[in-house]
């Protein structure tokens, strides 16, 4: 079924990382040293093997805030003879800035730049920092999204800033990171239906076997979740990601790819594992 799938369906893998971490500092990296060193897009061909992939979009990856233009020139460097590299959603300290002149110039630099991502913060809240909010009005400006990434706990405070903002487009990283290995649903399952209820608010069928037991996990496992997001956000709405290479601490891209078809078997796989990427972080194709 997967190389039958795999010549059927386009993909735009939605969620990808990259990082040299011989020029960029990445401290969060340092709790994982299976996938604390340089990987690049050579390492991604490599890991994806005979899967086709038509388009990249590039996140974020949480190196020392201070250092996030210089991701964002490695990046774009690769870009420049990688033309897969379609997106990029980048980080910018939006709570910190009084108006607009650093986003524009950021954009200017980097036209790549589709959307915005920042990960909730504890014990300090920024989805809920006042200038983060007053500022965050600055995307609709710049037609950029914005890319929601919370654990399982903070997902009240990313309902709180979709509720806050109903006209932006977000994406919810992840499947909101519920606590797979632990079986904890029911909680997530109410901060779903409230953030789902949002019609510009998307999600993406990623990091799911990393909140899983990294040795245990199977499809069945899975299974309640993926259908708890479908039932909210409807086909649609979803969008397939890798989250490579993060993804490689439990599986490989292989497995993790195979998996999501069996998931999604019987749903429109071309809105899934393509048209919906392209949609939301509003990639132009030439088709």
């Amino acid at each position: 079924m997967v190389n039958r799938n795999r010549q059927i369906v386009k993909i735009s893998d939605a969620h990808v990382h990259f990082w040299n971490v011989e020029k960029i500092k990445y401290p969060w990296l340092d709790n994982f040293p299976k996938i604390n060193m340089n990987l690049g897009i050579e390492e991604y061909d490599e890991a994806i093997g005979d899967i086709q992939i038509e388009n990249i979009v590039f996140v974020q990856c949480e190196c020392e805030p201070n250092r996030y233009r210089d991701e964002l020139h490695y990046i774009n460097h690769i870009a420049q003879t990688d033309h897969r590299i379609q997106a990029i959603v980048s980080y910018f300290p939006l709570e910190y800035v009084q108006d607009d002149k650093e986003l524009a110039d950021l954009l200017r630099e980097f036209p790549l730049i589709k959307g915005i991502r920042r990960l909730e913060e504890h014990p300090s809240s920024l989805y809920k920092n006042t200038n983060f909010i007053r500022q965050m009005d600055l995307l609709l400006k710049y037609d950029l999204s914005f890319d929601l990434c919370v654990t399982a706990s903070q997902i009240p405070a990313a309902v709180g800033l979709v509720e806050s903002k109903p006209e932006h487009r977000f994406v919810l990283d992840h499947f909101g990171k519920p606590n797979i290995k632990a079986n904890e649903f029911k909680a997530w399952e109410k901060a779903i239906k409230r953030i789902a209820a949002h019609p510009q608010t998307y999600c993406k069928l990623s990091g799911l076997v990393t909140e899983a037991d990294w040795q245990n996990w199977d499809v069945a496992t899975l299974k309640p979740y993926f259908h708890t997001v479908l039932k909210y956000f409807g086909s649609d709405r979803l969008m397939f990601g890798s989250d490579w290479p993060v993804v490689t601490l439990a599986t490989s891209y292989d497995k993790w790819y195979s998996a999501a078809i069996e998931l999604c078997d019987g749903l429109d796989l071309h809105r899934i594992f393509y048209a919906n990427t392209l949609n939301f972080y509003k990639i132009a194709t030439h088709e």
